[in-house]
Order: C-alpha cells, then structure tokens, then sequence
C-alpha cells in the first residue's frame, strides 16, 4: 500500500467513526471519546442500527473512493475497532 492510499484509508476511517457516533445513540463527537487510549471500552455505552452502520460505511468507501481490494479490510477495521455496538432488529450484537 503507497503512503497515499493508507492516508486516504486513515481520512476515511476517521470520518466513518465521526459519522457513526454521530448518528449513534447517545450521539456523541467521536473526537471527543478516549479512542487513543486501549483500555477503554467507551464504544460499549454507543450503539447503532446495523443499518445505519452499513449505510455509512458503504457513503464512506464511495466518497473516499477506496479501492475494490481494500474494502473488505476498511469494513473489517471498522467492525473490529472502535465502532459502537449494532442493534439488529431491536437487539444489540
């Protein structure tokens, strides 16, 4: 991966998370969570309907034009990052 390609990755990642906690409930300015610190596990008091979710993931890749070849990855960092947890149906995953 060039340097440009994992900048553009770091931007989008970066503005999905926004996105998703801002539209999450309680709604909340990603910048302003402890994300840097490891040990925290504030994602745990967010969550979002995995709809939502998946809508702002798939805006974020087309905006940010990721390649075909990292899309699963981008969304696979996201899931497994800090995102809030996602309602399905009503229940939280």
């Amino acid at each position: 991966m060039t340097k440009s390609l994992n900048e553009k990755i770091n931007k989008a990642m970066m503005h999905c998370y926004r996105q998703l906690y801002a539209h999450a409930t309680p709604p909340a300015r990603f910048d302003d969570l402890p994300y840097l610190d490891k040990e925290s596990k504030f994602f745990m008091d967010y969550e979002i309907e995995q709809e939502v979710m998946l809508e702002i993931l798939e805006q974020t890749i087309k905006d940010f034009k990721i390649p075909k070849a990292y899309r699963s990855g981008f969304k696979t960092t996201i899931f497994l990052g800090c995102a809030p947890k996602t309602k399905i149906d009503g229940t939280e995953r």
